[in-house]
């Protein structure tokens, strides 16, 4: 594997694994991969920010990307290491970072050269060996050989980890009973190849929910109950598979999900720059939220706000703007002010870099131009203070949450459209 995929798979895995622990033979097992990941994750949401003087801030951004603290100043060490951030320390504490992150693909490749230096176990470059081929195609498990010489038994704990964190997914092939196993970054990195598919060999109903999720990029997505629809299955089992990306919001109204289909719009993007597309996400995301969910005023244009992003470069002032954009903060793309004339009133701040912009580009494109085929231990009361009620969770850690939800209440699982879904991943395998 080349460097730059070593990084952008170590980041697929951490951001899967964010919330999935890891025990018995499975403990320690992708500690380089895992490590790395959440250096590179870091690394991509400082970027822009300069200067991080507050220790409080730091802690909570790092807890949002799984990141707990007692891991935090290693992975600081990796990027010190990486010389993407000088690091001032205090009695053993934190104190001040000082950031000066390239663009992505230099971080990937960076990251993934500091990972090759470290020489991690052959069973985590099988791990990402594996990965990195699923991504290209689904696979016959009995084809998934070993390229380093590991134990069978560690063999089927990386299975089982991936299948945890839903980087891996296996099934019966509804042709000849074959066992498959596929990744879901497929649809993500085949954005071209997925309408295709869908429309050849995707059953009628599939076809058409994830039509209407093309039309009405960030859907929001209900949670399944006695009186969801068949296209509010047909999208949950879609997302589970991997063919619409579905981030998460946590806000006022509580966890809200918005599908989109990969991203194949007018705006340029590389394999290296899927947290540019995870930003446009986010954007569109808080504006759906506000549309659909917003507690005093609801956003009636989403284009509207999106263009005076672009063009302003800010939007507000506005009593919501602190709430309904704070995931924003978060994810590196604003920062929230507060209104000189009336205290209860803020601003949202797109901050200058070049992948805001991009990502500004994407959000319009995915909006306006309806061709895009679409990316723990802090307190409550701690975390509304630092970026107020409002967090996202990316489509990987979305999905192994709605894995570890049907392990606990299966009974929304549709089992005829999961057939569905399976027959056409099997096509894509036999093409």
């Amino acid at each position: 594997m080349e460097r730059r995929e070593i990084g952008i798979r170590a980041q697929d895995i951490q951001t899967a694994l964010q919330d999935v622990e890891l025990s018995g033979p499975a403990s320690g097992l992708l500690n380089t991969t895992v490590l790395t990941g959440m250096a590179e994750r870091l690394s991509i949401h400082i970027r822009g920010i300069d200067i991080i003087d507050d220790e409080r801030r730091l802690y909570a951004l790092a807890d949002r990307l799984g990141i707990g603290g007692l891991v935090l100043d290693s992975v600081l060490s990796l990027m010190e290491q990486a010389e993407f951030v000088s690091v001032e320390r205090s009695q053993g504490k934190v104190k001040r970072v000082i950031e000066r992150v390239p663009y992505f693909e230099d971080i990937y490749e960076r990251f993934g050269e500091i990972w090759e230096a470290r020489n991690p176990p052959d069973e985590e470059k099988e791990n990402l060996r594996i990965l990195n081929e699923l991504a290209s195609s689904p696979r016959l498990v009995e084809d998934v050989t070993g390229d380093f010489p590991i134990h069978v038994d560690q063999h089927r704990v990386l299975m089982e980890v991936g299948k945890e964190g839903g980087y891996f997914a296996e099934f019966l092939s509804p042709t000849d009973g074959s066992p498959i196993i596929y990744s879901p970054l497929y649809w993500e990195e085949k954005p071209e190849e997925t309408f295709k598919l869908v429309k050849k060999y995707g059953s009628e109903r599939i076809a058409t929910a994830i039509r209407k999720v093309r039309a009405y990029q960030g859907m929001p997505i209900p949670e399944l109950g006695p009186e969801s629809t068949e296209d509010d299955q047909i999208i949950v089992e879609a997302m589970v598979a991997g063919l619409l990306p579905s981030p998460q919001v946590d806000s006022l109204k509580g966890p809200k999900r918005f599908a989109f289909t990969p991203y194949q719009g007018q705006v340029n993007l590389a394999a290296t720059e899927r947290p540019v597309l995870q930003k446009a996400r986010a954007i569109l995301s808080c504006v759906r939220y506000g549309q659909h969910f917003g507690t005093i005023t609801r956003v009636k244009d989403p284009a509207a706000i999106i263009r005076a992003l672009q063009l302003k470069g800010r939007i507000g002032p506005h009593s919501e703007v602190a709430r309904q954009y704070a995931i924003l903060v978060v994810e590196g793309v604003g920062r929230i002010t507060r209104d000189a004339t009336y205290s209860d009133r803020y601003y949202l701040q797109i901050v200058d870099t070049e992948e805001n912009k991009k990502a500004l580009s994407i959000a319009a494109d995915i909006l306006e131009i309806g061709e895009a085929i679409t990316e723990r231990g802090l307190n409550v009361a701690a975390r509304s203070v630092l970026f107020r009620p409002g967090i996202m969770k990316e489509p990987l850690t979305t999905r192994s949450e709605e894995l570890l939800r049907r392990k606990r209440d299966p009974k929304y699982s549709s089992e005829s459209i999961k057939h569905d879904i399976e027959k056409l991943i099997d096509e894509v395998r036999q093409l």
